[in-house]
């Protein structure tokens, strides 16, 4: 896998997206813009468009890092019961008092869980842990026997396409899809639908998974091009890009015909 080194102790990262982590990267921390919320719905709408014909009848669903809750409203108006957790604490408040929604303020690790769900979510979530496979396991213990848990990330594959969304300052790991396989098979998950189009999304259920060796391989073909020269100068252009300014400084080096003749340089 591309990950940071060290990782961060899971410690300060608590504390980070309980208070931090929204003013960062969305320059809100109380509330999301309305344009943020437009675009959060409109990808909540094409993951639930995709999500839909494997749902049936299951009818509960629990959202992992839910955000502003978007997610959980459009499950709420497909009448799929529909509960979220949040770690942060503004977005967190602003799903639960502004828009009504069965949101909580907690992190995977703290939240307690009454009952089981038919569905589990984790929209660009994975990327943000050090402990994938600890949470994963939680994140299963909280499934029904025929559940589906549907996680999807930054596809490392097609960085190129998506710099700074891969190898943002706040991800610890940067998976592929063989890296998000290998991880539910660890967890005794088999892979039920991929979604590859853009980023990387897997939906998988309980069942035996392929051989590991078999996935390894495949993920260490993956990314057997990246050298951490590579990562470093990738993660540096598109770090400094989100600076106001320095972005028309970098205009030649962020033109996509420009790059597409010399991968990631």
């Amino acid at each position: 896998m591309v990950r940071q080194v060290p990782l961060p102790p899971e410690k300060y990262l608590d504390t980070y997206y309980s208070n931090l982590y929204r003013k960062d990267y969305q320059g809100r921390s109380l509330a999301p813009s309305e344009r943020h919320r437009k675009k959060r719905l409109n990808e909540g709408r094409f993951r639930l468009e995709k999500l839909m014909p494997l749902i049936g009848k299951r009818q509960s669903l629990l959202d992992i890092g839910c955000g502003s809750g978007e997610f959980v409203e459009l499950c709420a108006g497909q009448n799929i019961v529909a509960m979220g957790l949040e770690p942060g604490k503004g977005y967190a408040t602003f799903a639960q008092k502004s828009r009504g929604l069965n949101v909580v303020c907690t992190s995977w690790q703290n939240a307690s869980v009454s009952h089981k769900f038919d569905v589990i979510t984790a929209f660009h979530v994975f990327e943000h842990l050090v402990n994938p496979i600890t949470a994963l396991n939680q994140i299963t213990a909280w499934l029904e026997k025929d559940g589906l848990i549907f996680i999807e990330t930054p596809n490392m594959k097609n960085c190129l396409k998506k710099g700074f969304g891969a190898l943002h300052f706040a991800h610890t790991l940067s998976f592929t899809r063989s890296t998000l396989e290998y991880m539910g098979a660890l967890c005794g998950l088999k892979v039920e639908t991929v979604f590859d189009e853009y980023d990387i999304g897997i939906v998988f259920s309980f069942g035996t998974p392929r051989p590991l060796d078999h996935i390894e391989f495949e993920g260490r073909r993956d990314i057997a091009h990246w050298t951490k020269e590579k990562v470093h100068k990738q993660f540096w252009l598109y770090t400094l890009a989100k600076i106001p300014g320095f972005s028309r400084w970098l205009e030649p080096e962020l033109n996509t015909k420009h790059l597409g003749k010399r991968p990631y340089l």
